[in-house]
């Protein structure tokens, strides 16, 4: 029975790699009796020592035989740890794995680069051969791949494509949403805060958290990427999602993906 992996930043990455999985005909898996004994180490059987926080838990994706576990690791740097370690945590042989991240304000040539050069120095013999190229998968086994967000090719982040499913789905929302931030006094902000608004992708976030509020309040942005309109007929085509279904189906190779 195949298994694969993929390690992400966050909970909201691992929303969307989620929904085009169920896309795909994917089942998430809700029991731990039914989660696949490769996964053993990754599904926790103690409530954790720090009673602050959150645990990054594995999600784990069903489809005929094959279970993918999809791992929000809380941050890229701690994709370092999750790919110098998963060839271990995992029993038996594994079919793929992959990391999704962030280009940022760097080049993907670059993040890839990085990547690959922190998990070999943490651990020189992974067990598995990093493709050259953003968006490139090696042949293995196992399979290895790494997407940078949001088309391996220019800077930016997950954020981008959330915005182009929002403008699709929810054009008013996003319409509204730009105009809220465009009109709020900042000045009424600390300098902290305005910093922290202003930093990276921040303010992308922002528009895309004022139209989850609306679609899901009081609840995190994951929550709507996961139940709403996000990922749907109206946006699966869109490049950039088309971009990352190709990188899971080649990855899987799962061709209804």
């Amino acid at each position: 029975m195949p298994v694969s992996y993929i390690a992400v930043e966050g909970q909201h990455d691992a929303a969307l790699v989620g929904c085009l999985l169920a896309n795909g005909g994917f089942a998430l898996v809700k029991k731990r009796s039914n989660v696949d004994g490769a996964f053993e180490r990754y599904v926790p059987k103690d409530y954790p020592e720090s009673l602050v926080g959150r645990p990054p838990e594995c999600f784990f994706w069903k489809r005929d035989e094959h279970t993918v576990g999809v791992h929000p690791v809380g941050g890229d740097s701690r994709l370092i740890v999750a790919g110098a370690i998963a060839t271990k945590q995992i029993i038996g042989s594994l079919f793929s794995l992959a990391f999704f991240i962030d280009a940022d304000a760097d080049t993907p040539g670059n993040r890839i680069q990085g990547l690959s050069q922190a998990i070999l120095t943490k651990n020189p013999q992974p067990g598995f051969q990093f493709p050259q190229n953003p968006g490139g998968i090696s042949a293995g086994p196992p399979r290895c791949g790494v997407f940078v967000f949001p088309d391996n090719q220019g800077q930016g982040a997950i954020e981008s494509i959330l915005e182009v499913c929002a403008i699709a789905s929810y054009p008013d929302l996003f319409e509204k949403s730009m105009d809220y931030l465009q009109v709020i006094d900042r000045q009424q902000l600390s300098q902290v805060e305005r910093t922290r608004l202003t930093t990276g992708s921040n303010e992308k976030k922002a528009r895309l958290s004022v139209i989850g509020s609306v679609l899901r309040p009081a609840a995190a942005i994951q929550n709507t990427i996961r139940d709403d309109r996000w990922v749907d007929a109206a946006t699966l085509n869109l490049p950039l999602i088309s971009n990352v279904r190709v990188f899971l189906r080649d990855l899987l190779n799962e061709p209804t993906i």
